[in-house]
């Protein structure tokens, strides 16, 4: 009987190291299951940060075209509004040198801004501004000059 008691003790630790052993295997698969799932997780949350960057790349790149382009145009508007005050300036300045010769003294010709004094000029006022008056003769050179503009 003690050899009976004894196979069955020695059975019994077989299956109590057989279950132990199967124990250990479940535990070691259920971990790595889980550090597999773990990681696929991580893997997923990674391609989607990817593809949400690139995503912000493409819109960046895109913004960034659309502001080169705002800035070319930009640029061409600026050269044409500086071609259109360029010609605003030389129609002042010949608006102020008009206003200064109608305004001006019929006897002397207008100063350009200088401290020196012009040298006198032969100054001749047209018809215009001494109606009737009989020491204004007119030339043929005057004749052909009106003509000109006569249609």
């Amino acid at each position: 009987m003690a050899s009976g008691k004894m196979l069955m003790l020695y059975a019994v630790l077989a299956y109590a190291a057989l279950a132990a052993v199967i124990m250990f295997l479940i535990w070691r698969l259920t971990g790595t299951r889980e550090a597999l799932v773990g990681a696929r997780r991580i893997a997923a949350h990674a391609q989607a940060r990817q593809e949400a960057a690139k995503r912000a790349a493409r819109l960046a790149e895109q913004r960034c075209r659309q502001a080169l382009g705002q800035a070319e145009q930009s640029l061409a508007q600026t050269g044409q509004a500086l071609e259109i005050a360029g010609h605003i300036k030389l129609v002042s300045q010949q608006v102020t040198g008009l206003i200064e010769y109608i305004t001006g003294s019929f006897e002397e010709p207008p100063l350009s801004g200088s401290d020196e004094e012009p040298p006198p000029l032969q100054y001749r006022p047209g018809r215009h501004a001494l109606p009737g008056s009989a020491d204004c003769q007119v030339s043929d050179d005057d004749e052909q000059t009106q003509m000109e503009f006569i249609p």
